[in-house]
């Protein structure tokens, strides 16, 4: 039996649908010689990089600023919510 052991800083877990997908994607890395970490980066669609990992350098901290109007704030788990105006009842 494998051991499990902790993914490193650089490793991904990849998980693909359905086993049809996994040996399509295993075939064309092997035609095209090419690793799946290479495959992966090459058909990433850079273009579409949201502001927040384009913008902001490296250690710097994501603001409300940072995520105001981004359209994945409802989905991403690090977006800064800006906070409700506590309203005073009389």
């Amino acid at each position: 039996m494998s051991e499990n052991l902790p993914l490193q800083p650089n490793q991904i877990l990849l998980t693909f649908k359905d086993k049809e997908t996994a040996d399509y994607v295993r075939l064309v890395c092997r035609r095209k010689a090419i690793n799946l970490a290479d495959y992966v980066v090459d058909n990433f669609e850079w273009d579409d990089q949201i502001s927040c990992l384009s913008d902001l350098n490296e250690g710097e901290k994501i603001t409300g600023e940072t995520c105001d109007g981004c359209d994945h704030i409802t989905t991403c788990p690090d977006a800064v919510k800006p906070k409700k105006a506590r309203g005073r009842s009389r």
